[in-house]
């Protein structure tokens, strides 16, 4: 992991970074001729040793070998207006959704990032968006690699001027699309009949009318709406695999206090 991360930064350095203005649709502002401010990628202090042990105790399981290597070498990195931290924020609101989940980054406007710990292996895989507005959850991309290259993708100016686009310039139209959709997938008394036994069984233990979505092939943009879950346990997981249960609100008052969202938004 270090060593991916380092070939990165190394080659992006030596290619030359570019801040650069986007327009409301996302699309970079680059017009011929026009003079450019370069810059900065920062490589964040590795962690200390109280600070590692700190983490371990946090995500309840040793740290493996690779992510110790890399967080000896770099806690994170910045450039420009972006800010990447491994982890960056130890307490996550989303733990209904992704209990194993450490936020990466946040752009300022309630939207973030986040990597999950696998409860079994130890590793890190997965990298999630979760926007606020929409409010849904999208998968961004397999490893933390993966993420670090659309990060600095938004700043390397010569593959944006032969039209190659960072995948965090697509994020708001995967929202959109995923926004209100969760009627594609199957409720779990229909999914109780499925073939696939790890979803059949799964099925059983959730609500008639709950989701059940089954992202294990998923791709950039996959993900579910997540407006109208329901206070008690409103996400379930299948252990080590990429399948939700999304329980839904019922159709009466919630609960004053206590839910998730009163954590989410500090009410």
């Amino acid at each position: 992991m270090r060593d991916q991360l380092k070939a990165l930064f190394d080659e992006a350095a030596a290619e030359g970074l570019t801040e650069l203005d986007y327009a409301a649709d996302g699309t970079p502002l680059v017009a011929e001729g026009e003079s450019v401010c370069g810059a900065e990628l920062d490589e964040w202090p590795p962690l200390t040793d109280a600070e590692l042990s700190e983490l371990a105790q946090t995500l309840s399981r040793p740290l493996l070998a690779d992510v110790m290597e890399l967080l000896k070498y770099m806690s994170g990195f910045s450039v420009g207006g972006d800010e990447v931290g491994f982890p960056l924020y130890r307490d996550s609101p989303f733990e209904f959704f992704l209990p194993d989940g450490i936020i990466l980054s946040e752009d300022g406007c309630g939207n973030h990032w986040l990597i999950e710990v696998n409860r079994d292996s130890g590793e890190w895989r997965h990298v999630w968006h979760v926007s606020h507005d929409p409010p849904v959850m999208i998968y961004q991309c397999e490893t933390l690699a993966e993420y670090a290259a659309a990060v600095l993708d938004r700043y390397r100016l010569e593959r944006i001027q032969a039209g190659h686009r960072s995948k965090l310039d697509d994020v708001d139209d995967a929202c959109m699309s995923v926004c209100g959709g969760n009627k594609r997938f199957p409720c779990a008394v229909d999914a109780r009949t499925s073939e696939d036994t790890i979803i059949a069984q799964f099925a059983e233990n959730l609500p008639d009318d709950a989701w059940v979505v089954d992202l294990r092939n998923t791709s950039f943009g996959d993900g579910f709406d997540w407006r109208s879950l329901s206070d008690e346990v409103p996400v379930s997981r299948v252990q080590g695999e990429l399948i939700f249960g999304v329980r839904r609100r019922p159709g009466k008052p919630r609960k004053q206090g206590g839910g998730w969202l009163s954590k989410l938004f500090g009410r």
